[in-house]
């Protein structure tokens, strides 16, 4: 949970609303991901809050997330993704627990190392099951694969910021859970935070990291939770990241 000093600090922010935040919505970005312990929340948070704008809906400032991915039962698109194969795709329906919107959503990482994601509405009953092959197979084109089912869920509790020249969208993540039919594993003191700007767009958040000595690393989410809860997959390309994780977090 977010400590108390977290949370008094999100009260500095000024404030946009979810309208705001659509309109920069970047679904056509560059990304830079990092890794720290929950510890440094605070200190990161205090040092941004006169560079941005926080998400607020009906006076929360920190949402709950719900996703779960869906992969092929020899897991390609995990194994896509360890690969480094370039135009890749993550499948997933993801629920936002504080105002029951649900979506089916597909990303994409093209050659050019840019991601595009499209997502439909969908109903929350629906979150473990693809109800709309159609979306997934237009989205996914030469590359669908049929009798995708569910491989993960991942839960977290999500900050979002926006630059005041709504040039950049930054993600802070916490409480993070992995559940799937093998077990449960649960990472309450690492964050993952994500930047997503515009190609030069000015980054106070990532200069916040350099001044920290934080530096960017490759970190997937669900590539995370399967190595984590299945460690006979190969995750050789993995392991370096992981083993700077495992060290952050410690």
């Amino acid at each position: 949970m977010l400590s108390n000093s977290n949370l008094n600090i999100l009260s500095k922010f000024e404030s946009a609303t979810l309208v705001e935040f659509e309109v920069a919505a970047l679904t056509d970005r560059l990304d830079w991901k990092y890794v720290f312990r929950i510890e440094e929340l605070a200190d990161v948070l205090e040092n941004v809050a006169n560079d941005y704008y926080i998400l607020e809906i009906n006076k929360l400032r920190h949402f709950r997330y719900d996703n779960h991915y869906f992969d092929s039962e020899d897991l390609k698109l995990f194994y896509d993704h360890h690969t480094g194969r370039t135009n890749r795709f993550k499948v997933r329906t993801r629920s936002y627990l504080d105002s029951d919107l649900s979506f089916l959503e597909l990303k994409k990482k093209t050659n050019k190392l840019r991601t595009i994601k499209s997502r439909i509405r969908i109903d929350s009953k629906d979150l473990k099951t693809i109800i709309t092959d159609d979306f997934v197979k237009e989205s996914m084109e030469e590359k669908f694969i049929p009798g995708l089912t569910h491989s993960l869920q991942v839960k977290y509790t999500r900050i979002s910021l926006l630059s005041k020249d709504l040039k950049e969208r930054v993600t802070i993540d916490t409480d993070l859970e992995f559940i799937n039919h093998v077990g449960d594993i649960i990472c309450h003191n690492m964050v993952i935070a994500e930047v997503k700007r515009k190609r030069k767009a000015y980054s106070p958040f990532i200069i916040e990291m350099k001044r920290k000595f934080m530096h960017p690393l490759s970190i997937s989410k669900y590539c995370y939770g399967i190595t984590r809860l299945h460690p006979e997959v190969k995750a050789n390309r993995f392991k370096p990241s992981y083993s700077r994780i495992n060290k952050i977090i410690a």
